[in-house]
C-alpha cells in the first residue's frame, strides 16, 4: 500500500490519506472545494466543482495517473438542479472518448452521505469475507503444494486470530 501525498490538493484534516495506491488501484478520497490552502472557494456549482477537479488532478498526478485512468466517480451535489453545471465542467476535465462510470447523488444531508458511507463499509466488509472464504481452498492447496508456509498468514487474514473465525470491520464510522 502506498500513500499519496501532495501539498498541491488540501492537506486531509483527519486520519486518511489524500489517496492510496494499492495492487495498481488508486483510491482517492472524497474533495470538497477547498483549495490548497484548506480554504472554502467562494462560488457557484462551477466554481466549486472546478477546484474539485483541479484538487482531484493533483491527487492523481501525484500518483503518476490522470483523468484518462478514472474508472468511477461518485459525485454529491447539494442541488440536483445544478447538475448540467457540474456535468459541464466534468465533460472539460475528461480526455476525449473517455467515459468513466460515475454516480451522481443530491445529498441531502451529511448524514444522509454518512449512511451511504456506513453501507460501503458494510459491502465491503461481507466482500472480504466472502473472499477470504473463497480464498481458503486455494490456500491450502498452495500450502499441500508447499507453496505457502503453513504459519503465513494471508492478507485477508489480518483481523482474525485463526482461518476459522471471521474477520470483523466496525462500520459505524
Amino acid at each position: 500500500m502506498n500513500i499519496i501525498q501532495t501539498p498541491d490538493a488540501p492537506q486531509a484534516i483527519g486520519p486518511y490519506a489524500q489517496a492510496v495506491a494499492v495492487d495498481g488501484w488508486l483510491f482517492t478520497s472524497g474533495q470538497i472545494p477547498l483549495n490548497a490552502a484548506g480554504e472554502l472557494v467562494d462560488g457557484d456549482v462551477t466554481v466549486q466543482t472546478t477546484q474539485v477537479l483541479d484538487n482531484l488532478h493533483a491527487v492523481l498526478t501525484a500518483a503518476g495517473g490522470g483523468f484518462d485512468k478514472v474508472v468511477k466517480t461518485t459525485v454529491f451535489l447539494a442541488d440536483m438542479n445544478d447538475f448540467a453545471a457540474m456535468n459541464a465542467v466534468w465533460e472539460a476535465w475528461l480526455p476525449a472518448g473517455h467515459a468513466p462510470q460515475r454516480a451522481t447523488v443530491q445529498a441531502i444531508s451529511d448524514a444522509a452521505a454518512q449512511g451511504e458511507a456506513q453501507a460501503q463499509r458494510a459491502v465491503i466488509a461481507a466482500l472480504l469475507v466472502a473472499l477470504r472464504d473463497r480464498m481458503k481452498p486455494l490456500r491450502e492447496a498452495a500450502m499441500r503444494l508447499g507453496e505457502v508456509d503453513a504459519d503465513e498468514r494471508s492478507p485477508l487474514d489480518h483481523r482474525a486470530a485463526a482461518d476459522d473465525e471471521p474477520v470483523t470491520v466496525d462500520v459505524s464510522g
